[in-house]
């Protein structure tokens, strides 16, 4: 019977030296010892055995599964249910790793485009991302199926994704140059305007008027809600700004009720903010 050394093992199956002796210490796989120099012996029948330990760890196993398994000549039910949960584990890992994906790209496409970026922004990004699924979560709470759909099923949104990212950005941008100024000041409200129209008025107005219904609510469900959300989704700005843009923003929507006009729609003859007329 052909035998072989640790070393020679090592080199045949890619498995180093330190991570053989470890499973021979806690028992997964026991060579045969030399009696005479004590130097682990190892067989045909224990390269099969390190397959079957590099097959399960591979699908994900821990070692203390890998005991339960590694000497059976065959497998029932019980290992289905164990493969299963790993699946199920992998496919969230899954995710997860294309969400860290994602969020480079995004940060590519911005450094691309803008040559730098907000460090609020890119952690405001990533965090956002990351969350996606828990932010789905809590809307359940307090949004219909068919609004939360309309939100992150949107194919039009997806396809213009990039886009709005760097529209996004340069809103931030705005913001942090534009802070202090009167919340009425022709810039503050083109920004607002630009920025709604190029993001919510993706959105149709029935999903925006629910989504509004819902940050207008002053209760504690509300306010549960914006607690919540900023730590799934927290802003790039300081506290200050965004008590002077939320200021703004109510600013610009009492002056679209008051005026009648429609902000999905660019007006002819409206003022741009820069004295401009469109």
């Amino acid at each position: 019977m052909e035998t072989y050394s640790i070393g020679e093992i090592s080199k045949k199956t890619g498995v180093s030296i330190r991570t053989l002796r470890y499973y021979d210490e806690i028992g997964l796989l026991r060579p045969a010892k030399d009696p005479s120099s004590g130097h682990r012996i190892y067989t045909e029948e224990d390269i099969l055995q390190l397959h079957k330990i590099m097959s399960l760890k591979f699908i994900g196993l821990s070692l203390e599964e890998i005991r339960q398994y590694i000497h059976q000549p065959t497998y029932d039910l019980t290992l289905k249910e164990t493969l299963i949960l790993e699946k199920n584990m992998l496919e969230q890992k899954r995710s997860q790793l294309e969400r860290s994906i994602q969020a480079i790209e995004y940060a590519i496409t911005l450094l691309e485009e803008e040559g730098e970026i907000d460090s609020l922004l890119l952690m405001s990004l990533i965090r956002s991302i990351q969350t996606e699924e828990d932010q789905k979560r809590l809307m359940t709470h307090y949004l219909d199926q068919e609004t939360i759909d309309a939100i992150f099923h949107n194919e039009e949104l997806k396809q213009k994704e990039k886009e709005m990212i760097k529209s996004y950005a340069q809103f931030v941008k705005q913001v942090h140059e534009m802070y202090g100024l009167p919340i009425d000041h022709p810039d503050v409200q083109h920004m607002i305007e630009t920025f709604l129209r190029s993001t919510v008025g993706l959105l149709s107005s029935q999903t925006v008027e629910k989504i509004a219904d819902l940050l207008n609510k002053k209760t504690s469900e509300s306010f549960e809600w914006e607690e919540e959300w900023d730590v799934l989704s927290p802003l790039p700005f300081s506290k200050e700004e965004v008590q002077w843009l939320e200021q703004a923003m109510d600013y610009y929507m009492q002056r679209l009720e008051h005026t009648g006009i429609d902000w999905e729609e660019p007006q002819k003859g409206e003022n741009d903010g820069h004295g401009k007329k469109r």
